[in-house]
């Protein structure tokens, strides 16, 4: 299977036709959408039990997860987004002469090195959930099923 975030420039980026490259784009846009969604079930598992979270001093914890959650809602998400945007804009651009190719292929290897690093992030910050919901879990019987 095709890795979905090359960070590396190499044949994929270079030898891909542009239908390619914008399938590869749709594909993150989905990823990105998805990535929303976990953000929103992370958010409501913490709303939902943030007093018992808080109470077995996890208070930092918790509000350092609350406010990267938030963070990355906010800003990460809707820059990968706009950055996407514009790169589809840049191949339409392309497509019409008034933009290069090469430069497009720069920006779509950028742009996979961004959703790595996004990804990274957000692969950490999920194992900081799943720990705290399972710290408190084991401290407090009555947490979650």
């Amino acid at each position: 299977m095709m890795d979905l975030f090359l960070t590396r420039k190499d044949k994929f980026h270079d030898q891909s036709s542009l239908e390619d490259l914008h399938n590869v784009t749709l594909n993150w846009e989905s990823q990105v959408q998805f990535w929303k969604d976990e953000i929103r079930f992370f958010q409501d598992i913490i709303d939902k039990y943030f007093l018992q979270m808080v109470s077995n001093d996890n208070l930092d914890t918790t509000t350092e997860i609350v406010d990267e959650m938030s963070s990355i809602r906010d800003r990460g998400l809707s820059d990968l987004m706009s950055k996407m945007e514009l790169h589809e804009e840049h191949l339409s651009s392309l497509m019409n002469q008034e933009w290069s190719e090469e430069a497009y292929r720069k920006e779509h290897i950028k742009l996979a090195q961004d959703m790595h690093q996004f990804n990274n992030g957000l692969v950490q910050l999920k194992q900081r959930v799943f720990n705290l919901v399972e710290d408190v879990r084991n401290e407090s019987k009555t947490f979650l099923p």
